[in-house]
């Protein structure tokens, strides 16, 4: 069939068009939201574990061991401010092994300690981005952690609700 009105066939070409075109957007080929708004937003850990209970139990604790320590190398301090040479000897070797011994319990209690504080927040962390699936990324804007400016939202709150340590 061909159409010798040249105006008609223009006509029916442009129908054809609209109506594929419309065919085709009703049939989700061009969805209306393909594309995801994802957002990158930032948390201040320092502000969430400054206010977590456990973090401030574990600060207590582990002030309490270093302030024992400090108590036991200046008890050292002071006897080998009485002592002759030769036992200053001996207790110089004794202040250093008792040092190097001071140094692996610290870090060994801070890891012990501070573990299962750090779990429990990135825990969270994971709830606020499952709750909120269009969290890409959550960038730490403590003081220190090389964000300078952030023009995403910041959750630290919301984190902190979740953690129920809000002041």
């Amino acid at each position: 069939m061909f159409i010798k009105n040249k105006f008609m066939k223009n006509i029916i070409i442009i129908f054809l068009i609209i109506i594929s075109f419309l065919g085709l957007y009703n049939n989700n080929i061009f969805p209306k939201n393909v594309i995801k708004p994802y957002k990158i937003v930032c948390v201040n850990s320092w502000e969430v574990f400054s206010n977590m209970p456990e973090y401030i139990s574990y600060k207590k604790k582990l002030e309490v061991l270093i302030n024992n320590y400090e108590n036991y190398l200046k008890k050292i301090n002071y006897e080998m401010s009485f002592n002759n040479f030769d036992k200053n000897e001996i207790l110089l070797k004794k202040k250093d092994s008792f040092q190097k011994m001071i140094t692996n319990d610290l870090l060994n209690k801070e890891k012990e300690l501070i573990s299962p504080i750090i779990q429990k927040f990135l825990i969270t962390l994971k709830k606020v981005m499952n709750e909120d699936t269009t969290i890409m990324r959550i960038d730490d804007s403590s003081p220190g952690k090389g964000v300078l400016i952030n023009i995403g939202p910041d959750i630290t709150n919301k984190v902190k609700k979740e953690l129920n340590c809000i002041k």
